[in-house]
């Protein structure tokens, strides 16, 4: 087998639509279930809907496979994918990679040490220490550690004005509230100083050295947001500027990626990077909205970035 995109099912969009482009290449390529694997560590065995196979020469991994994983703690998730890298198989991205960009407060030190832009970022595991941000950059983000879909990201601002029933030095007994049960929930949370910007983020999708699609995702009226849970997200068409596109090739570069998107806002000072996630950002009205640089799209670059993989 050529190429293999593991996911889970329902099989979404991309997975097929790049299985499709490959295959049409003449290589052997299929989308795998990834609650179906089996692998056998001692001596190395590897099994799929119970069958030993050989492994693919090269992998993909669709987000879910983390986001949504059952059978343990994700360490384990990535060890076993770090097996499979050791037998042989190539995966993008890397299990090693993605592990870094996971994690928002490591992934945020990697980006300042490599000198771009990020907001300031701590890791805290107390109300305590969440007050303590609070207190410093009056307004703030707190969010998981490894997180997707925008679940659980509060915004916290400062208020003096004390009612007389806190039971928390800065946080007031709404805000206490929310961040003990987060903390309870993921034990430790990413905090990072709120970055003023103009009412909206940048998404980037990076394809090796190339910025293959950018867009804007406008802010809800009278909200900080940009995504809501009922009426998804709104999108518009943003130029894409060398700054911008310099910022986004480094932070892809300094993490190890091979594709990324990222996310940006404005800042004051700026373009400032709030995460590089490790996931594909890709979906039909992606392709045909005028969000991609090149008019024909972007998928034959993720299919040429798979291809030079097999041949290598």
């Amino acid at each position: 087998m050529d190429f293999v995109f593991f996911s889970k099912r329902p099989f979404a969009w991309a997975e097929n639509k790049l299985v499709e482009e490959i295959s049409k290449l003449g290589y052997k390529a299929e989308v795998w279930d990834w609650d179906q694997v089996e692998v056998v560590a001692a001596p190395f065995e590897f099994f799929y809907q119970g069958i030993k196979r050989e492994l693919p020469k090269v992998a993909m991994f669709e987000s879910r496979i983390r986001s949504r994983y059952t059978l343990g703690d994700r360490l384990y998730l990535f060890d076993a994918l770090e097996l499979l890298e050791q037998q042989g198989m190539t995966i993008l991205n890397s299990p090693q990679a993605v592990r870094k960009a996971s994690n928002k407060v490591y992934a945020a030190n990697v980006l300042q040490r490599a000198g771009i832009r990020v907001p300031s970022t701590r890791m805290v595991s107390s109300v305590d220490q969440v007050g303590s941000c609070l207190k410093e950059w009056k307004d703030i983000i707190l969010k998981p550690l490894s997180g997707h879909a925008s679940i659980d990201i509060k915004r916290l601002i400062l208020n003096e004005f004390r009612y007389g029933d806190e039971i928390a030095d800065v946080l007031s007994i709404f805000q206490e509230i929310e961040v003990w049960h987060l903390i309870q929930n993921y034990k430790v949370l990413c905090a990072q100083q709120y970055v003023s910007n103009p009412g909206y983020d940048l998404r980037i999708n990076v394809v090796g050295d190339k910025v293959v699609s950018i867009w804007a995702l406008d802010c809800f009226p009278n909200t900080w947001r940009t995504k809501d849970i009922n009426e998804g997200k709104k999108l518009r068409k943003y130029e894409l500027t060398k700054e911008l596109e310099d910022i986004a090739l480094s932070a892809v570069s300094a993490l190890g990626l091979d594709y990324a998107p990222i996310d940006l806002i404005e800042g004051p000072d700026g373009p400032i990077i709030i995460e590089v996630n490790s996931a594909l950002s890709i979906w039909p009205g992606h392709e045909k909205s005028g969000f991609t640089i090149d008019p024909e799209g972007s998928v034959k670059y993720y299919v040429q970035m798979i291809e030079d993989r097999i041949k290598s």
